[in-house]
Formats: C-alpha cells, structure tokens, sequence
C-alpha cells in the first residue's frame, strides 16, 4: 500500500468517525485520488511541500468558481495536515451533541436565565451550545447531580487535545456560569468542581494578533468587485471594515438613518455591547455607498443599507451573517493574499486597523473608544490591549494609513 492510499484511508476513517456527512467525505476522497495520480504522473513518492504546490497549482489554473477553487485547495491542506499531525488543524468533533429530555429541560432552564440576566444573544447561544456540549460528553446516563471533579477534568483534558488555550478558558468560564445557574436552582453541585472551575488556570503567552499590511488591504479593497454578483455593495463593505474597524454584526446593520452628510456622521449602535458610536462619516465611504444604492441596490424599503442579491432581497443582516466573511476570503483568494495561518474576517481587519493606530501614536483612549471599547475619556481597556499587543518594531513594518 503507498504512502497515498495508506494516509487516504487513515483519514477517511477520521473523518467518518468524527461524524462528517457522507457527501463530504466522497469530495476528500476524489480529491485525494487524484492528488495520488497527479504525483504518480511525475514520480513523486511521498507527500512533500512540492507535490502541495503543483497541484495547487493545477487546481488555480483549471478555471473554476474562486469557492470552489478554495474548497479543493482545503481538502489538499487536509491530507497534509492529517499526514503530519494526524488531525485537521483546528479540528473539533462534528458529532451531535445528543441529551436527554432531562438535559434538555435544563438547557431551556439555564437559557432562560441567562435572558433574565440581560445576556446578548450571541452569548446565550454560544453558552448554552458549550453547556449541552458538555452534558452530552460528561452525564452518559448520570444525572447532573452526579457529576463529579474527574468528569469535568476529563471533559477539558479532551478538549485540550484539540482546542487553543482560549477556547479552554473560554468552556472553563461557561461551566462556572453553568454550574452557578446549577446551584441557584437548587440542584446539588460536587464541591470538587466548583474548586477547580475557580482555580486560576495557567494562562498561556497570548498569540500575536491577526495583521494585515496596508499593501495587503489595499489589494483586498481593489479586488473586491473581481468575480462578484455584488461589485459594488461588496467594494462598499470592506472599505467600511478598513476603514472604520467595526464589526462585522455593526457593518450589516448600518440604515440609511444612520448616515449624516450634512453633519459628515455615521451613527453606529453596536450589537456586541448595545453601546452607540459617533464617527466621522469619509468622503470615499459615503461616495461607495452611494454608488451601490443607485446603481446596484434592489429596489426596497428596507430601512438598511446592504441588501442581499437574490428576491425577495432581504437585509445581509438578516439573510446571511457570514456574507462579509465570504466577500473578505473571496477577495483575498482573488488577491492573492496567503493568511498564512492568520485569522480572516472583519475581525482580522479590525485588529489591522487598531495595531495601525497605535503605531501611528493615537492614545490608548482613543483607540478604544473607535473600537467601541469604551469612550475617550476613560483609559484603556482589557479588550483593546488584546487587540494591539503585538511587538513594536513589527508593527512599524506594518505601518497603515489612518482616515482622517
């Protein structure tokens, strides 16, 4: 058996015990027969970063859909990885997460209360997901009353197999929510869990943010209308998201009311915190924004701004979360930009432009204040640091233009 067919079939079984759908265990499986012929063609025996290129290559040069292209370009990066590590990076489990009526009775309770406690809702729903997540790997046919210190050390040393040091805080905090909402419910919680969800765990060195040169986010913006349905609502979005930094939920959301031109305004009321921000409307915003509702925007009376292409065109907000993610990879695939193992999203360009304002001397308040952190006044936030804790002379190479 090759090296090909040997890792081929290690990893197929992989991916069907981790619960992936048949449909896409079929796409690996053709591509990596044909990534074992195209190295049998040229008499490349093993998995090597040259034998990753050239059929990388190939796949750039056979025409297809640029997401199509980047989802063949995935699956090559799969049979490398597993290969080498004998997982997908940043893999976690695929399988439902099944509890009993019991279980799910709780979650009800517990998303209940967390509403009752003014929780936004992206929060209710990562907290309660990571709640039955646990249940469903940790109870087993216990009781929840039943649950003991081992079962949640067991629980997070799984989770460490596969998951970064802030996902682990991340479930290490959810479950101290959790099993407080427990306690309050009158529901007996094991003293030896509340001891170790409490105890401070080691904190691992934080990685160096996510940044993006200004030449990368000048190619990203000019590639943005390069095989798009949207040319123009999509220029418009990533020209906000560099420009201004905002969320991606904030961008969505921005209505025509929002916008001032006469007192060169935009208003921003942000999802995250349900804080609002004043910013200075740009010229070059405003002129992109206005092309797309006169000469691309569907006819409509929704009140907000981006619209999705397809009737009854629908709010992006409301039709498509991920819609800026999408446009942002796409552009950067048509761009020729490599992440590189950097994140990419409206939060990568978010980070670019607030380590780009440090360099560029803007105060610490203020940084936090655009970023909607916290106001002007006030010092620095925990958050803002997270997001401009990268290493001076680095960031003097990546040095970006601030909007004035």
């Amino acid at each position: 058996m090759s090296i090909f067919e040997e890792t081929s079939e290690r990893g197929i079984a992989y991916m069907i015990d981790r619960g992936y759908s048949a449909d896409t265990v079929g796409r690996h499986e053709r591509e990596w027969a044909a990534i074992a012929e195209f190295a049998e063609d040229r008499g490349i025996t093993a998995l090597t970063q040259e034998l990753r290129d050239g059929y990388v290559q190939r796949i750039k040069e056979s025409g297809r859909a640029w997401s199509t292209q980047a989802e063949a370009i995935r699956r090559v990066d799969h049979l490398f990885q597993f290969a080498d590590t004998g997982h997908f990076k940043g893999q976690i489990s695929l399988k439902p997460y099944a509890v009993d009526e019991e279980g799910w009775k709780l979650l009800k309770a517990y998303e209940a209360d967390l509403k009752n406690r003014g929780m936004a809702g992206a929060t209710v729903l990562s907290r309660v997901r990571e709640s039955r997540r646990f249940l469903s790997m940790s109870c087993k046919g216990k009781a929840v009353e039943e649950l003991t210190q081992p079962d949640v050390v067991c629980y997070i040393e799984k989770m460490a197999k596969s998951c970064t040091p802030k996902s682990i805080e991340l479930a290490r905090h959810v479950l101290r929510d959790f099993f407080g909402f427990l306690s309050r419910d009158g529901r007996t919680v094991d003293a030896g869990i509340t001891s170790f969800l409490h105890a401070k765990a080691a904190r691992a060195r934080p990685p160096i943010p996510t940044v993006y040169s200004a030449e990368e986010l000048v190619a990203i913006l000019d590639s943005a209308s390069e095989n798009s349905r949207n040319p123009k609502r999509d220029y418009a979005l990533i020209l906000i998201a560099i420009r201004y930094g905002l969320r991606k939920s904030d961008i969505l959301e921005i209505k025509f009311s929002d916008l001032d031109p006469e007192g060169e305004t935009l208003f921003v009321s942000q999802r995250k915190t349900g804080k609002t921000n004043l910013l200075p409307l740009m010229d070059e915003v405003m002129i992109a924004i206005a092309d797309y509702v006169k000469n691309e925007r569907p006819e409509s009376d929704e009140p907000y701004i981006f619209l999705n292409s397809n009737p009854p065109f629908r709010p992006c907000r409301e039709a498509n979360q991920g819609v800026l993610e999408h446009i942002i990879r796409r552009s950067m695939f048509m761009a020729g930009v490599q992440p590189r193992g950097r994140h990419t999203g409206a939060h990568a360009i978010r980070r670019s432009l607030a380590t780009t304002m440090m360099n560029e001397e803007v105060s610490y308040p203020v940084i936090s204040s655009i970023l909607g952190h916290g106001s002007a006044e006030k010092s620095i936030t925990g958050a803002t640091m997270a997001y401009i804790a990268i290493d001076t002379e680095r960031m003097r190479k990546l040095s970006l233009e601030v909007p004035e």
